[in-house]
Formats: C-alpha cells, sequence, structure tokens
C-alpha cells in the first residue's frame, strides 16, 4: 500500500466555513487533535486564522495566542508516549513563523506560496526548515475570493507556471527542494466555478508529472455541491471521500481533510484489493 501523510485539520477559528467556533476553547480543541491522531491523522494542521472568502482578519497577538495553547498542549498529552502526530501551521504572518518554529514545527502551511518577503528572510536565517506547503491561489492574500480570472482550459498550465517560477525563486534563496510541497488550491482559492477544482483533480497526473510532491485539500467543500446538490458542509463527508480517493490513486502524496478515519480506511480497503 502506497503511503500518503494525512493532515487532519483543526480549524481554530470563529468564522471557517465548515467547524468556526466549534474548537475555539484549547480544551475542546486538544480534544479534537487528539480524536484527529487517533483517527489516522499523520499531521495535525493547525490554522486559527479562517480563509473563506467571507472572512475577517484577526490580529497577529489573536492568532497566536489560538495557535501557541494547542501546540503545547498536543506536546504535554503526547510527552510520554512513543508517538506524537506532526503538527503544521496554516497560517502567511512572518510573525507567526518566527514563533512557531521555536517549537520545531513540521510543516509551514501557507495559502499565499510565501508571497511575505519577511516569511523568507525568517526562513533563510533558521536553523531547521520545515516543510513548506505552497498553495495556488488565484487572489494571492489571506483568504479566499469567488471573483477569478482562470479558465478551465489553461488552468493547469497556470498553476504550473506559478510553482515553477516560486520553486526557482526559493532555490535561488538557499531553500531546499525536498522541503517544497505544492498545493494547487481547490474550490474557491481558484474560483466560483466548480469545474476548475474538478479539472484540477481530473488532471493531477500531469501535474504530478512536474511537482511530484503534492498536497490536495477537497475536504467539504462547496465545489462539491455541483454533483451532490446544496447539501451543507458537515453532509459533505462521502463526496469528500471519493474526491479524496481519486487523488490518492492520482499519487497525491499529502492529503488534508477533516474525517482522517474514512480516508484512511479507504485507503486500506484500496491496498488490501490491490495486494491481491
Amino acid at each position: 500500500m502506497r503511503n500518503c501523510e494525512i493532515l487532519g485539520i483543526l480549524n481554530l477559528t470563529h468564522d471557517s466555513f465548515s467547524d468556526g467556533g466549534k474548537y475555539l476553547n484549547s480544551d475542546d480543541a486538544i480534544v479534537q487533535a487528539i480524536h484527529l491522531w487517533e483517527a489516522g491523522a499523520n499531521t495535525i494542521d493547525l490554522g486559527a486564522q479562517s480563509s473563506n472568502p467571507e472572512a475577517q482578519a484577526i490580529p497577529e497577538e489573536v492568532e497566536w495566542s489560538r495557535l501557541e495553547k494547542v501546540i503545547l498542549a498536543i506536546e504535554e498529552n503526547f510527552s510520554k508516549k512513543l508517538e506524537r502526530p506532526k503538527i503544521s501551521i496554516d497560517s502567511i504572518k512572518p510573525g507567526i513563523l518566527k514563533k512557531a518554529l521555536a517549537y520545531k514545527i513540521d510543516f509551514w502551511n501557507d495559502i499565499t506560496a510565501l508571497a511575505d518577503e519577511e516569511c523568507i528572510q525568517i526562513l533563510e536565517s533558521s536553523n531547521t526548515i520545515p516543510n513548506l506547503i505552497l498553495m495556488y491561489s488565484h487572489s494571492q492574500t489571506y483568504k479566499a475570493e469567488r471573483k477569478s480570472h482562470l479558465r478551465t482550459e489553461t488552468i493547469i498550465d497556470t498553476i504550473c507556471t506559478f510553482f515553477d517560477a516560486k520553486r526557482k525563486f526559493l532555490l535561488a534563496r538557499g531553500i531546499p527542494e525536498d522541503k517544497l510541497i505544492f498545493d494547487p488550491g481547490m474550490g474557491f482559492f481558484l474560483g466560483e466555478d466548480p469545474n476548475l477544482s474538478y479539472k484540477v483533480i481530473n488532471d493531477l497526473v500531469k501535474l504530478r508529472q512536474e511537482f511530484p510532491k503534492l498536497l490536495i485539500s477537497v475536504s467539504r467543500k462547496s465545489f462539491l455541491t455541483a454533483a451532490i446538490g446544496s447539501l451543507p458542509p458537515n453532509q459533505r463527508s462521502s463526496a469528500s471521500l471519493a474526491a479524496e480517493i481519486v487523488c490518492y490513486q492520482k499519487g497525491v502524496d499529502y492529503i488534508r481533510t477533516h474525517e482522517p478515519k474514512q480516508l484512511k480506511q479507504a485507503i486500506e480497503v484500496l491496498g488490501k484489493i490491490q495486494d491481491l
């Protein structure tokens, strides 16, 4: 069975589209972090600033306060165990990156693909560089936007051009290539047309030829409703899993999801079938 890193989504926000407010309390957040780990997530992806189109920016000190409480709680809860989840920080702010590096985080998940020069300078001066998840977004801001210039006919070429330029730029700045993971963005990060997301999934093999280390995050996203009707996010589990399994079968090595248990079980079943 091919290995696939599963990142469990933990939103420490009041306005995320799927579960905003549910894990703002740090006690609730650590319970969910443990649940995600036990359900099969290798990594807990912590985000304290929502990126949905209606989200409002929050102060850096608020964002860090939410994150640090859960980072510390994860360390405390897993300190006596042989295994522990990896930690990913979903943020774009240099101040957050600098503080997070002190905790030796495993992943930095940046929806602007390190657009902030200060973030790159911080990485250049750091003794350790985490895995860097670089996401393509048509807006390149702290949140997704519905209106988009992208077209299905050219979207793969557009994303490849962006990733290629970003990779060359970061390599020239001394960032090791083996630290780079590319996320083509999905849903409103590509635009309100659901076919943009479906086109990316359909052409993942082509994308992987140029950028083998891909992360995909389709979990509960609104583009799924083009196929299943206008169901709320918490009723999109089956649709999410279908899209995730297609991504896995197309060779994606990192999948970010709200529901790691169903994904892990599906991968195990696929492995059993393929081993016969």
